[in-house]
């Protein structure tokens, strides 16, 4: 919330703060990457065109991440923001579909669950999802099995 009042008052410090937030990306140190993903996921819990327009590129860098925790608040940041930014979100579908094969499992149900509900209103994207959820539903883990069947059951 405080980001988006300051942003009101003094409309280039958002932007000021997500390019220092990128910066401290692009240096690669884990903690930094961990508070920009959490912060990332906060900020778009509260949808503002202004701010999270210039997230998006941020967080979808985050998708190629090599921590989970990072992917995981990128997958969940892309979520809570789909109904503000549905053509940028659904752009990231590819790389969202590449984890559904990622080895820790709450990546696969997190991805699995926000697929059922980013690609629900295009034709396209659930053409793309579709199969890579069912397949899921093979998936040696019961609880993304689970989550595989509740997207194809929102998607079908």
């Amino acid at each position: 919330m405080g980001l988006r009042l300051i942003s009101k008052v003094v409309p280039d410090l958002a932007g000021m703060v997500v390019d220092r937030i990128s910066d401290g990306i692009a240096e690669g140190n884990l903690r930094v990457r961990r508070g920009a993903a959490f912060a990332f996921q906060m900020i778009s819990s509260y949808p503002e065109p202004g701010i999270d327009r210039d997230l998006l590129p941020e967080i979808a860098k985050l998708l190629e991440d090599k921590d989970s925790e990072v992917k995981l608040r990128a997958v969940l940041s892309l979520l809570n923001l789909v109904s503000s930014f549905p053509d940028q979100v659904r752009a990231q579908v590819p790389r969202m579909l590449e984890l559904l094969d990622d080895k820790d499992v709450p990546i696969r149900i997190n991805t699995s669950i926000a697929l059922g509900y980013i690609v629900e209103d295009s034709k396209d994207m659930k053409g793309l999802a579709l199969p890579r959820l069912m397949a899921l539903l093979e998936d040696k883990n019961p609880a993304v099995r689970a989550a595989a069947a509740l997207s194809l059951g929102k998607l079908i």
